[in-house]
């Protein structure tokens, strides 16, 4: 189908005269239509989602910096957000799945005080751990980690405060997203040159920390590169590649300890000039 045929039916798909920005001109037919459903029922939402509220109903909120009201207000990034939910179902675009899945979002965030976490302030070792450096060629926010699953290697520590600090690093990378232009994130994960010892405490963390970001944060991650991978994890992947939904192998790159590798997987998606210094210096290297 032709360029001009997509605008069309997108187009076509907005006739009603909806806020645009530049993600929301990229909605199909069917993403509007399912939007527009999910959108009427943001009262019957947020009243489930916090039932101890009087009047939640009709009461807007706000969530990584964007208001959602239910009193049938319309607003471009607002769309931007509530299509979260509905392309975390997949091709499906299932309303009462998208329904229910932020539902049980925004009761989490309530209860883990998720609005809180960019404000607190964690161990300095930490940042060892993980940082948001740069942005990938689409301008969205990179967030790297080291060694693989680092949250189990501190995890004989103060486990829960370790899973705040995560969950604070993805919320600080999303206040980097404008919902206009940028609505996602690159997270880039190297392996350590040994493997993690998990006890049971650290595979419990892990565990729960994998659920947070895969249901509480539908879509965000737009790439993760995990790189420097064992050899034997790389056949796994290799093996097991043609049976993993396509959604999961268009968004994960899984790259061994080869560094040629490494640096295409790099630079396929983040310029040079924006790789932290462990990365730019043998990028900048080999290149010269």
């Amino acid at each position: 189908m032709s360029e001009l045929s997509k605008s069309s039916q997108r187009d076509a798909g907005n006739s009603d005269g909806e806020p645009q920005n530049d993600l929301t001109r990229d909605f199909s037919v069917a993403e509007w239509h399912a939007l527009k459903e999910l959108r009427s029922l943001l009262p019957e939402i947020l009243e489930q989602a916090y039932d101890a509220r009087p009047g939640a109903r009709t009461v807007p909120i706000t969530i990584w910096g964007v208001t959602l009201d239910p009193n049938g207000v319309r607003d471009a990034q607002a769309s931007v957000v509530l299509m979260k939910w509905l392309r975390a179902t997949h091709i499906i675009l299932d309303v009462a799945e998208a329904k229910k899945n932020m539902i049980a979002t925004l009761r989490w965030r309530e209860e883990f005080k998720a609005d809180e976490v960019t404000a607190e302030h964690f161990p300095e070792a930490y940042g060892k751990l993980g940082h948001i450096h740069g942005e990938d060629k689409q301008g969205r926010p990179v967030i790297y980690m080291y060694d693989g699953n680092p949250e189990a290697s501190m995890a004989a520590g103060d486990a829960q405060r370790l899973l705040r600090w995560r969950v604070a690093l993805m919320e600080r990378a999303i206040t980097k997203c404008d919902f206009k232009s940028v609505d996602q994130v690159v997270e880039v994960s190297e392996f350590g040159p040994k493997p993690v010892e998990e006890g049971a405490a650290a595979k419990a963390l892990v565990l729960e920390l994998k659920q947070i970001l895969s249901k509480h944060y539908p879509d965000i991650v737009a790439h993760r590169l995990i790189l420097n991978v064992p050899k034997a994890m790389t056949w796994f992947w290799c093996i097991f590649n043609p049976m993993i939904p396509k959604y999961t192998h268009e968004r994960v790159k899984v790259v061994g300890g080869d560094y040629s590798a490494i640096r295409t997987a790099l630079l396929a998606f983040i310029d040079s000039q924006q790789l932290p210094d462990k990365y730019s210096r043998a990028v900048d290297s080999e290149e010269a």
